[in-house]
């Protein structure tokens, strides 16, 4: 969970900082993408806005159980919307990071393409669990 809290969104690391209880602004447009959104920015007058605001917030769930909470913030293109990253207990007894939320943004309504959908809700998360369970194994 402390590879969450530290790295709570999948923006460039030098656009985030660790959730807080009070909430952190970060960034959580993906790299991938950052770059070219942020030329198309320039390019139309757009430069400085943030892409992807969020704030990361690190709470409790009903259990007592530490979570990350990212709420987009407006201005963000799955706004209004959340995303929280959690730890859970497999029946095997293996621990596995979730990561669920729901948002009311027009790219993931029904209106977009599948494809997009798929890569916003599931592709881009699944990167960014790797990479932080990555992070948490013993060297």
């Amino acid at each position: 969970m402390r590879q969450a809290i530290e790295q709570p969104t999948f923006g460039p690391g030098d656009l985030n900082s660790p959730a807080t209880r009070e909430g952190t602004a970060n960034e959580a447009t993906p790299q991938l993408y950052h770059s070219i959104a942020e030329a198309v920015k320039a390019a139309t007058g757009m430069h400085g806005l943030p892409l992807g605001p969020v704030k990361s917030h690190v709470t409790e769930d009903q259990h007592g159980n530490t979570v990350v909470v990212n709420v987009t913030e407006p201005g963000h293109v799955l706004f209004p919307g959340y995303v929280v990253h959690s730890i859970v207990k497999s029946n095997d007894g293996s621990y596995r990071l979730v990561t669920e939320g729901e948002g009311l943004g027009l790219l993931q309504s029904k209106q977009a393409p599948e494809k997009l959908r798929d890569i916003i809700n599931r592709q881009t998360w699944e990167g960014y669990q790797k990479e932080i369970l990555d992070r948490a194994k013993p060297r």
